[in-house]
């Protein structure tokens, strides 16, 4: 009786709508991300000794801000405690404003700069109205190569009061497992050999008698050397002028080719100076308002950058700047004249000269003749680096102090004329007959050695860790001419030249030349001589044209004219003969008529039976000091 089921429920039609998207594209709002902005460098200037109730003008120009951003200026006194603040500062937002120090003691006062971002760490400088402490300048970063001999050199460092100084030099770091030995840190001008490839980094830190310099550090480079840029000197402008920079001083210790960048980081209150050419060495600007613009520069070799340096251009007074002129090497006793014309004012005004002795050997006590003078000048009693230092004066204010370094050696006995004779000074050094590289072969042997003369004024095995046909390599060969204790023993002589009246021909000649017999190891044995010996001397000349040399012996010589080799008869071998003509050989030892040169000569004798020595020239020989 049950009916079909019959379904009620309709089909349930579907009510949701298809979703439309609603949203658009999002577009990107993010803007390239900003290069991050470097903090500026406050520089406050060097300290300075002061006197009490006068002007003192503090220096912020040396600020600097790597992306060339210009700067303000906020200066205040930290102490003394009742000074403290800007009360007693004129301008303590200028560049170079104006404090009177009212009391004795030290000043110190701190700047900082802004570049519109952020604010620079403070740079403090002291006025002292006692001792000023020295400043020390361990030179310029050298690039050199492994095995090179460096010279430092500290006679840069000054003393505002004129105190003579003394010279602490450290290692701060060097190469793994290199240990690199100075001659003598207590000089000037200490060396080294760098035996290692990398970087040695010394401190250089000088004393007054009163108190220490901060120190200075000094790299030695074995890879790149960051460049250094130099912005040129101060310069007093006028309003309407166009005034010219120039950063041609600057400078790369490894010869890279330079770029350049400056900026102006400094200008008066309602100037629109700008720089014209601001990635070429010599950029200019218009100088539109009365006031100070600072400009900085920035350097780079292609792959890193230099330190900022800048240049002032004032409508104001500028600095003077001192030039104690060029360094110098004469013999003791000889009177040495400074010449201070090279300093100059910008402005043009008439300067005073104040001239010092910061540096002398022990044991001398020299005073300069006419301290005040544009060239004083003095005789040099001692052998040893002296140091003297130049500050000049405008009428307003001291430049900055500038030094000088003369070396003095002692005369040797050498060198000296009388009559028709003339001696040389030589050193000799005695080797016994069980060194590798005597009595070992008999043969002809050019080529031992490089074209060109070392750093060290020695000749350069040329042959790496292999020998020749006569020597065992460059280990026995760099005894050849440096004094090794228990392998040689160096003995000073003179070779005696001479000369026919009315010749210009200076000859020496000696077919029995043993010149160290009975001296040093002792005869070698069963005979009436000592055989195993080398020679070398160091001259220079005056190349006036028409020189020739001529050189006749056994068994090695190397002569070098302008460090480049010219005569090599290498070898242990019977007497030969080779002559030089500077004339025909001018441009490959890039001489010129009326300049002086070097002449170095290297002689060995590595065989027993004979030894022949001579020579003939006109180059008219002189003795270089030390």
């Amino acid at each position: 009786t049950d009916e079909p089921v019959t379904p009620t429920d309709e089909p349930v039609t579907p009510t949701d709508e298809p979703v439309t998207p609603t949203d658009e594209p999002v577009t990107p709002t993010d803007e390239p991300t900003p290069v991050p902005n470097v903090a500026p460098i406050a520089d406050a200037g060097p300290d300075q000794p002061v006197k009490i109730r006068q002007d003192v003008t503090l220096d912020g120009s040396g600020s600097s801000d790597a992306d060339g951003d210009p700067l303000s200026y906020a200066w205040t006194v930290i102490s003394p405690p009742e000074a403290a603040g800007t009360g007693l500062l004129r301008g303590h937002t200028s560049v170079m404003p104006v404090i009177v120090p009212e009391s004795h003691g030290t000043y110190v006062i701190e700047l900082i700069v802004n570049d519109g971002k952020v604010n620079s760490k403070p740079d403090r400088v002291s006025l002292l109205v006692g001792n000023t402490p020295p400043v020390a300048d361990a030179g310029e970063d050298q690039a050199i190569s492994p095995e090179d001999k460096v010279i430092l050199d500290g006679s840069g460092s000054t003393d505002l009061d004129q105190d003579q100084l003394t010279y602490k030099w450290s290692l701060v770091s060097a190469p793994a497992g290199a240990d690199p030995q100075l001659s003598d840190n207590a000089s000037v001008h200490p060396e080294f050999i760098a035996r290692q490839a990398g970087s040695y980094t010394f401190s250089l830190v000088v004393n007054d008698g009163i108190d220490d310099s901060e120190p200075d550090f000094v790299t030695i480079n074995t890879v790149n050397t960051a460049p250094v840029a130099d912005a040129g000197n101060d310069q007093s402008v006028e309003v309407g002028s166009i005034a010219n920079l120039d950063g041609s001083g600057s400078s790369d210790a490894d010869g890279d080719a330079l770029s350049y960048q400056w900026n102006l980081i400094s200008r008066p209150n309602g100037s629109n100076a700008s720089l014209n050419n601001d990635g070429s060495v010599t950029p200019s600007l218009t100088i539109d308002k009365a006031g100070s613009y600072i400009a900085q520069l920035i350097v780079s070799d292609g792959i890193e950058n230099s330190a900022p340096d800048t240049v002032i251009l004032t409508t104001a007074n500028v600095r003077p700047v001192a030039d104690a002129g060029n360094g110098d090497k004469v013999w003791v006793g000889e009177s040495v004249q400074f010449d201070g014309s090279g300093s100059y004012d910008p402005d043009g005004d008439d300067l005073s000269y104040n001239w010092s002795i910061v540096s002398q050997p022990v044991g001398s006590n020299v005073a300069l003749d006419g301290v005040t003078l544009v060239a004083p000048s003095t005789e040099l009693s001692h052998a040893g680096s002296y140091v003297v230092q130049l500050v000049v004066n405008d009428g307003q204010i001291d430049s900055l102090p500038d030094t000088v370094n003369v070396e003095v050696a002692q005369q040797p006995v050498g060198c000296s004329v009388s009559g028709n004779s003339k001696t040389i000074p030589v050193v000799l050094r005695d080797f016994k007959r069980s060194h590798p590289d005597f009595e070992y072969r008999i043969a002809d042997d050019r080529g031992i050695v490089e074209s060109w003369l070392g750093e060290d004024g020695k000749p350069v095995y040329a042959h790496g860790s292999d020998g020749t046909k006569t020597t065992n390599g460059p280990s026995s060969f760099a005894q050849w001419y440096n004094n090794v204790e228990g392998v040689n023993i160096a003995i000073d002589k003179t070779l005696t030249m001479s000369h026919s009246d009315g010749s210009s021909i200076w000859t020496y000649e000696n077919t029995n030349f043993f010149p160290v017999d009975g001296e040093g190891w002792g005869n070698t044995r069963n005979t009436d001589h000592n055989y195993h010996f080398t020679l070398e001397t160091h001259l220079e000349f005056d190349y006036d044209g028409g020189e020739v040399f001529t050189f006749r012996g056994d068994d090695d010589l190397w002569l070098y004219i302008n460090g480049m080799l010219v005569i090599d008869i290498g070898g242990v071998h019977g007497a030969q003969e080779q002559s030089v003509s500077l004339d025909d050989i001018a441009d490959y030892i890039d001489i010129e008529v009326g300049e002086t040169y070097s002449f170095d000569l290297f002689f060995a004798e590595r065989h027993t039976v004979k030894s022949n020595f001579m020579f003939q020239t006109n180059i008219k020989l002189e003795c270089v000091p030390d």
